[in-house]
């Protein structure tokens, strides 16, 4: 068992799973429960979505909302901040949300910085998830939250090129035809602007 595997979350999927959201690593809250979207990003996709004060990861956990899953993209915090001590293994993954903003270039930044430190090999295990809830959910909708999630499904999916934000594009993925769509990540931080899929 590797020395980080207290800090992983596992996917969270209803019973059937028609939409799929895609975040992109767990944090505090997510650590604690072992839920993804189960913190204040969860509660902004709950409210937004539902129109309810419950988690969004929360809610499908106890079988409140069907018909809906989460992933992250990566299963550990990219964040420092979520650990006590960061595993010196993950300390080259935070580097990831340090990358500065740099508008249209700002995905190929990560996926630069991604194909120089992936040694626990995070895309194969993003693809082999997401091949796996698309087959057995029968997937129709992957809404895909945040930059660095977006960088995760085009580095799985190189065949996933120019997709429009905020508008459908579809991807064939493990012999099913799925449709994507780009959006924010829902964190609460987004200086007043409302989160919408």
């Amino acid at each position: 068992m590797p020395e980080y595997n207290q800090y992983c979350v596992d996917d969270i999927l209803g019973e059937n799973c028609e939409r799929l959201f895609i975040l992109e690593s767990p944090h505090t809250k997510e650590i604690q429960l072992k839920i993804p979207a189960s913190g204040s990003s969860g509660l902004v996709m709950a409210k937004e979505l539902f129109n309810s004060s419950i988690p969004l990861g929360i809610a499908i956990k106890n079988s409140e909302i069907n018909g809906v899953g989460i992933m992250n993209a990566v299963q550990f915090p990219l964040d420092e901040r979520a650990y006590q001590a960061t595993p010196d293994i993950l300390m080259e993954y935070m580097n990831i949300k340090k990358l500065q903003y740099s508008g249209s270039a700002f995905k190929n930044d990560i996926k630069k910085k991604l194909s120089e430190i992936d040694k626990l090999n995070t895309i194969a295990n993003f693809h082999e998830r997401l091949e796996s809830v698309v087959k057995e959910k029968e997937s129709k909708e992957i809404i895909v939250c945040g930059f660095i999630s977006q960088t995760y499904i085009e580095l799985a999916y190189p065949a996933l090129i120019n997709v429009r934000f905020k508008t459908w594009t579809e991807l064939n993925i493990g012999g099913r035809n799925v449709n994507i769509r780009y959006t924010h990540h829902p964190s609460p931080k987004r200086e007043g602007n409302s989160w919408t899929i």
